[in-house]
């Protein structure tokens, strides 16, 4: 077979689908060239349709990959955050309790105002019989 009918063939050949080339297959005897030359094809034809499937898996499987990695991101810095309250509550906590210890603040009770020292006397109260000193006297 010459170079020429060998391209033609092939070209023909690689314009046709998968099954189409299983059909093309049976048609020639299995040590003839015409057979190599489309089993060739078939499996190039078969190695290019793997390549874009695992192309199109390798796609899904980043997408999804990126997917979980930004969803582990979310969640360490939501973790980061409520371990930064959590130790804030935590030492508001702590220095409530030591500033309680080291300062005794005495009730509410004791610090009431007391009342005036003067008092006035009230109208039924009975004059006082004691004597009072006069200004001249010493």
């Amino acid at each position: 077979m010459t170079l020429e009918v060998r391209r033609a063939l092939e070209q023909r050949l690689g314009d046709m689908s998968i099954g189409e080339l299983e059909v093309e297959k049976q048609k020639w005897p299995r040590d003839s060239e015409q057979r190599a030359i489309v089993e060739s094809v078939l499996a190039k034809k078969r190695t290019a349709e793997r390549a874009e499937a695992d192309a199109e898996e390798q796609q899904r499987f980043i997408r999804t990959y990126d997917q979980k990695e930004r969803h582990h991101r979310d969640v360490m810095r939501s973790a980061w955050i409520a371990a930064f309250i959590s130790m804030s509550a935590a030492a508001a906590s702590w220095a409530s309790f030591w500033f309680q210890q080291m300062h005794h603040w005495q009730p509410a009770a004791a610090l009431a105002i007391p009342a005036p020292a003067v008092t006035t006397p009230s109208p039924t109260q009975a004059p006082s019989t004691l004597p009072t000193p006069e200004p001249g006297d010493t």
